[in-house]
């Protein structure tokens, strides 16, 4: 039996990494019912120090981000726990989630778990490290980076990724990691697909009679929403006002906690000003809410863009994805290597417009005959050859161009197109659909329990024959 440490941010802290931990946690715990060899799931959680309550059913400690001392002992308390139940039969593992922005403070490029695998190394736990960002070799923290991933991967069994372009990069220079690496992909929420479901959705949230555009997942300065809305504004711009009144883009979720803090609010502000008067320089009408479900029909109709300010429940998560038409994800990170909003869009069977993350490019795009066939054909029309590509896609992709000296920004020319498109072909965008929900169903978060249970049972077996291995050694000296 395999008892599983889940080294994380967790839940009510806002973070990606919490939610994703939380499912993995949960479907873990699932899965047991069905397969005894899954012993108990605990979670070290990783705290800013506030003051977060967390669940005893799931935390069994807590974790100070910017105290060394902090996660040593969280270590210590791991390779105790282990130990301890190697008296009684079992094994344990740890799982670590790795981002640069939870291990310690970035801005002094502090690492803390380095020094805390190497506790589970010389206390022979073994460890997973579960990695959500790959190094951009253009960053000018590229080798602060490279540095924590190269020593954090010395004392890890095997790295895990979400992408299998991420897991091909990493092998090659300039990684080099020598380390076992393993593409599991992330979960997505289990759905039991029902005709109806999207008008039942869009009347909870008193979107029914409208066509439904929506951004989900924080807001901040890299996920490029003010580009999309801008893309928005042009498409408006070929609609008559009855068009026009029947289409809602609703931007849904808050400010990432952890930016908004940043030098006291200062970034957070800024940044909420630009958005807002760059939103007004399109030409877009613009209403911000807390409550979506407050607002009338006569709203929707007079406003180009809702702005759901605010930090969703599952269940709001939920509705609005299933109240959607069309998602649009134009993060300006295209060294994205795992998403939780676009992994959903493949769940819930969405047509989806993303920029060219590495990631999207791996999930959404057909393979590389679509290219050739394009190619080929030398289509005098540049639309002409990208409505081809479209054709076989799982989610529409565009691509991101490069500004001196800064973070790359959405064409918004595409954008707007594929907009266009799928919103004035319904066969197309059903398709379209149908495809996203195909990829999808690969991917509910029970079996993707049972992808870390292969993981963790190959590399439990693979230490039990490398001690047995260094006995037969000692003893035949």
């Amino acid at each position: 039996m395999i008892d599983v440490y889940v080294l994380s941010t967790y839940r009510p802290r806002f973070c990606g990494i919490a939610e994703f931990s939380a499912y993995i946690v949960n479907s873990l715990r699932r899965y047991r019912i069905s397969n005894k060899d899954i012993g108990e799931v605990y979670v070290a959680a990783i705290d800013r120090g506030d003051n977060e309550k967390y669940n005893p059913k799931d935390v069994f400690i807590s974790i100070s981000q910017f105290g060394q001392k902090s996660w040593e002992e969280a270590g210590e308390s791991i390779a105790q726990r282990v130990k301890d139940g190697r008296s009684i039969g079992k094994q344990g593992i740890v799982l670590a989630n790795m981002e640069y922005g939870i291990i310690g403070d970035y801005d002094q490029r502090q690492d803390n778990l380095t020094p805390t695998l190497k506790i589970l190394r010389d206390n022979s736990v073994p460890v997973i490290l579960q990695l959500h960002t790959l190094p951009n070799p253009e960053h000018p923290d590229f080798q602060y980076q490279l540095d924590v991933l190269r020593n954090t991967s010395r004392y890890s069994n095997a790295i895990a990724v979400i992408s299998k372009i991420a897991g091909d990069k990493l092998s090659q220079p300039p990684y080099s990691l020598e380390t076992n690496i393993v593409q599991i992909d992330h979960g997505v929420r289990a759905h039991r697909y029902r005709k109806g479901d999207r008008e039942l959705a869009k009347k909870e949230l008193g979107l029914d009679g409208l066509i439904v555009v929506s951004t989900l997942g924080f807001n901040s300065p890299n996920k490029g929403r003010e580009y999309s809305a801008q893309a928005h504004a042009e498409f408006l711009k070929n609609l008559s006002e009855s068009q026009r009144k029947r289409i809602a883009y609703v931007m849904a979720g808050g400010y990432h906690p952890d930016f908004v803090k940043k030098e006291d609010g200062k970034f957070f502000k800024d940044y909420k000003d630009k958005f807002s008067g760059d939103l007004k320089s399109f030409g877009l009408s613009v209403l911000e809410t807390s409550q979506l479900r407050k607002l009338s029909k006569d709203d929707f109709e007079k406003n180009d863009v809702i702005l759901w300010d605010k930090l969703l429940s599952d269940a709001q998560f939920r509705s609005l994805f299933s109240a959607s038409d069309v998602i649009i994800n134009p993060t300006r990170d295209r060294w994205q290597v795992a998403s939780g909003i676009l992994a959903e869009v493949l769940g819930y069977g969405r047509a989806s417009i993303s920029t060219d993350s590495l990631y999207a490019q791996e999930i959404m795009l057909p393979d590389a005959a679509v290219y050739q066939e394009v190619i080929s054909r030398k289509y005098g029309d540049k639309w002409g050859g990208l409505e081809k590509i479209w054709d076989k896609s799982n989610g529409i992709v565009v691509p991101l161009n490069n500004l001196a000296g800064e973070m790359p920004v959405a064409d918004v020319e595409t954008i707007a197109r594929a907009e266009y498109y799928l919103l004035f072909n319904p066969k197309t965008r059903k398709d379209m659909e149908e495809r996203a929900r195909r990829r999808g169903r690969r991917m509910p978060w029970n079996q993707i329990a049972g992808d870390y249970h292969l993981l963790f049972q190959d590399i439990i077996e693979g230490e039990e024959r490398s001690v047995e291995k260094l006995l037969s050694f000692r003893e035949s000296k």
